[in-house]
């Protein structure tokens, strides 16, 4: 962080302790800690909805804000605004720099995409990448190669999709 913290990120089912200060809120939570250049924690953030979400990322935005590169199972509801689309679903969350959620968005076909990665594009766009097993629907507009494919999507500066690609074997 700009301070000389560190952002880690973290998957919790613990209740409420010395370490976690937030009540669960699904089967897992996306746990996101800010330490101090020392490495003392400074606060922590949990983030998901009644099911399992994971964080997979967190990438520094040009604004200040974090990126987390999540994938989940949860519909919307408490700790989640984003729908639900298949089985596990592609998740960003921008977060500000004081760990609030800033806005949100879910990617995803049919059933699941899972391990999601994201790279900044120089024209200010998005590559996001995941492993997927769903066919066309959701936000997926290409239908899987075979069992288990790559599912890479174009974003625009404002994660909107541009265009969407499947690469795998029969």
């Amino acid at each position: 962080t700009p301070d000389g913290g560190l952002l880690v990120g973290g998957v919790t089912d613990s209740p409420v302790s010395s370490e976690v200060s937030h009540e669960p809120l699904g089967m897992s939570d996306v746990w996101i800690i800010k330490t101090n250049s020392q490495g003392i924690p400074q606060w922590d953030r949990r983030f998901g909805g009644s099911e399992r979400d994971t964080v997979h990322q967190i990438v520094p935005l040009e604004n200040g804000n974090y990126l987390l590169v999540c994938s989940s199972q949860s519909n919307a509801g408490t700790g989640k605004t984003a729908s639900k689309i298949g089985g596990h679903d592609v998740w960003l969350i921008e977060m500000d720099d004081q760990g609030n959620r800033v806005r949100e968005w879910t990617f995803g076909g049919t059933k699941d995409e899972r391990h999601p990665r994201i790279v900044h594009r120089h024209d200010g766009g998005w590559l996001l990448a995941c492993w997927s097993k769903s066919d066309v629907g959701g936000s997926r507009s290409v239908s899987r190669k075979g069992s288990d494919d790559i599912w890479v999507v174009a974003l625009s500066d404002q994660f909107a999709i541009e265009w969407d690609q499947s690469y795998g074997g029969d």
